[in-house]
């Protein structure tokens, strides 16, 4: 089941411990469906061993995509630049679908 417990419990009893861990039975968590906006940042985010990669591209924010192993992300253009007449989730959704798969332009690297 998800809640955002996990990622805000990781930011509040983590806050700078680099030392405290939530969970001891995975070296890293990544999760999503909590925008990182949530914590004023359209940037992946870590708290303890939680890393929230979900930077709010679904409707304010940036798409973002991330190599697991190096943590090289790259981005989108926010939505309000893609979408400057707007944000309607339903009459947009083909249309950024079909960008973010063809239009190799949209993201830029952030090493």
């Amino acid at each position: 089941m998800w809640d955002r417990e996990l990622i805000e419990s990781a930011q509040q009893k983590g806050h700078n411990r680099q030392d405290y861990r939530i969970q001891r039975i995975y070296d890293e968590i990544f999760v999503g469906h909590t925008t990182t906006g949530h914590f004023k940042t359209y940037e992946p985010v870590k708290f303890c061993e939680i890393n929230d990669i979900d930077t709010g591209g679904g409707w304010e924010g940036k798409l973002t995509i991330m190599n697991l192993c190096t943590r090289e992300y790259f981005q989108s253009d926010s939505v309000k630049i893609l979408y400057p007449y707007g944000h309607d989730r339903k009459e947009y959704k083909n249309q950024y679908i079909y960008d973010i798969m063809f239009n190799s332009q949209l993201f830029h690297n952030h090493p």
